[in-house]
């Protein structure tokens, strides 16, 4: 995921992918984090990957704290932030080069 000028955040390499996500304020932070905490989401978190480890499948799990803000503009924000997380973790299972 790269930003691809203001507001607008682009995703994937080439030009051979799907077009960039909606455009979202620069003023969104997302970052990655490598638990999700002690309360709920990190019990979600640990379930989800569990199921995979049962399930025999790879640990590929992707899990999204939202902050709780009630407003229009916060509400609309962090569903733009997720919608934008989600098309960029298709996209990049989509685009995955085979392992050999």
């Amino acid at each position: 995921m790269t930003q691809a000028g203001k507001g607008a955040v682009e995703f994937g390499g080439d030009d051979s992918g799907p077009e960039p996500a909606p455009v979202m304020p620069t003023r969104i932070k997302v970052k990655t984090h490598d638990e999700g905490g002690a309360y709920c989401c990190g019990f979600i978190h640990y379930e989800s990957l569990a199921h995979c480890y049962v399930k025999e499948r790879s640990p590929e799990v992707l899990f999204c704290h939202v902050p709780d803000a009630f407003d229009s503009e916060s509400l609309e924000r962090g569903r733009d932030a997720i919608v934008a997380v989600i098309v960029s973790a298709v996209n990049e299972l989509l685009h995955r080069k085979p392992v050999k």
